[in-house]
């Protein structure tokens, strides 16, 4: 796992190419029950696998990094998505109707849009179309878990300790569908995939990992075809998950068979630089790419002059429409926010220019 110039290193950013691959699809209807399996916590491993706990030990300039970071950017999409589907909806390219716990509504009126945007940075309430982007409201709760058990505790064995116990309370909840504000209960559940992702970067260089990795790598692919057979759920969005052995169990099959597939694509240059780009962007992808489903599901309205999928939330699933939902799901929000960085560059360069021509008059 080299280190590029630029701090990053590939195999990670890589694993979050994967994972928001497979979030794409499962909202564009492909392989929905399997990909669930394992999505959301691949994050989370990765996250675990970056954090360094040094930095918790100051836990305020901590807090503060994180705001900035995680909470901020999701702010910002989201209330900008409040505002967007206020427009979709009052031309008829959007509905609320078809996505649990969304605002159901035909469009806002201006104290509506004032409330929902306050909901947004208060409560961590999503907009429709940023709907996935849910997964920031645990993600930053569990950094904020994570940073205080280290902060506190400062033996290994007690953080373990207080996380295992911080997990077995959040899978109770979840699993009696108790759920608490700012999705706290999943947060919880996230702390033994945050852990491993700490521990397996340490542990990633001993001698024998080729012959450990072909074994747990065959045991993973048979729990997984196990629970195919079987057809297990796991929904993290309506807090759906199996006893827990078997989650556990599928949960980690899924992240390592993960952890092999990122090995793979490391050593194939062009999967790599794919891969990379998306995981490098995946914050983006999660919060625009309902967006860029729309793209050609307009184009397909408008070829065929039957519009009323226009108000569509998923993708096409197996069908040519459900490829191309999957690529614009993937490249337009990188091309949206490489876009946006360019204008907001040649804006502040237009401005920077008009004050020095003030200067020298």
């Amino acid at each position: 796992m080299e280190e590029q110039k630029d701090g990053r290193i590939p195999f990670w950013d890589i694993l979050k190419g994967l994972g928001i691959v497979a979030v794409v699809m499962g909202h564009d209807g492909i392989l929905s029950r399997e990909v669930n399996w394992y999505h959301l916590v691949l994050f989370i491993f990765v996250s675990g696998a970056l954090f360094r706990p040094e930095k918790a030990m100051d836990f305020p300039r901590y807090f503060f990094h994180k705001v900035k970071t995680v909470w901020i950017p999701f702010c910002k999409y989201n209330v900008a998505a409040v505002l967007l589907t206020n427009v979709l909806l009052m031309i008829g390219f959007y509905t609320t109707q078809a996505i649990p716990r969304a605002y159901q509504c035909n469009w806002y009126d201006k104290y509506e849009i004032i409330i929902h945007c306050f909901q947004v940075i208060l409560t961590g309430e999503v907009a429709p179309l940023t709907g996935p982007s849910w997964l920031i409201v645990p993600f930053f709760m569990n950094l904020m878990i994570v940073g205080g058990v280290v902060y506190f505790f400062r033996r290994t064995r007690t953080r373990i300790a207080v996380g295992s116990v911080l997990f077995l309370l959040g899978y109770t909840l979840v699993r009696h569908h108790i759920g608490l504000p700012y999705n706290f209960a999943i947060a919880m559940m996230y702390l033994p995939f945050h852990f491993w992702g700490m521990c397996y970067r340490k542990v990633y260089v001993t001698s024998h990992r080729t012959i450990l990795a072909v074994l747990l790598g065959a045991a993973s692919i048979a729990v997984l075809y196990y629970c195919e057979i079987k057809g297990i759920v796991i929904s993290w969005g309506s807090t759906k998950v199996p006893s827990l052995p078997l989650f556990a169990a599928v949960t980690a099959s899924g992240i390592f068979i993960n952890i092999i597939l990122g090995g793979v694509i490391l050593r194939i240059e062009y999967l790599r630089d794919l891969f990379s780009l998306l995981g490098r962007n995946s914050f983006h992808i999660m919060a625009l790419h309902l967006l860029g489903f729309k793209i050609p599901i307009l184009m397909s309205c408008m070829l065929s002059g039957d519009f009323t999928l226009l108000s569509s939330y998923a993708g096409g699933s197996y069908t040519l429409m459900g490829a191309f939902c999957l690529v614009f799901g993937l490249f337009v929000p990188i091309f949206i926010v490489k876009l946006g960085q360019r204008m907001i560059r040649l804006l502040c360069l237009a401005d920077l220019q008009s004050k020095c021509n003030v200067l020298e008059k």
